[in-house]
């Protein structure tokens, strides 16, 4: 994870896209980007540690992987999401 890590949909010399991201950004903002990465290798342990991995034959480095995960969520407004569940 990189200092860059809030660049999609904010930045630091502009405000977010979307007031429904400003609040997770001002608080995102606040902790160190070690700490963003702390967090992250949690998640991936946590998900070693369950189980939620696959395999990939072939391999030869490893052949169970975690499944790709994101800490930063993506926010949906309200009104976008409305579409998505009524399938």
């Amino acid at each position: 994870m990189s200092s860059g890590v809030l660049t999609t949909k904010c930045s630091a010399k502009t405000a977010c896209r979307g007031a429904h991201a400003k609040d997770l950004y001002d608080t995102l903002c606040t902790l160190p980007v070690t700490e963003l990465e702390r967090r992250q290798q949690m998640c991936e342990r946590s998900f070693l540690h369950q189980g939620i991995t696959f395999t990939v034959y072939g391999d030869e480095q490893a052949t169970e992987k975690i499944i790709p995960t994101d800490l930063l969520p993506r926010i949906v407004p309200g009104a976008s999401g409305t579409s998505s569940r009524a399938g």
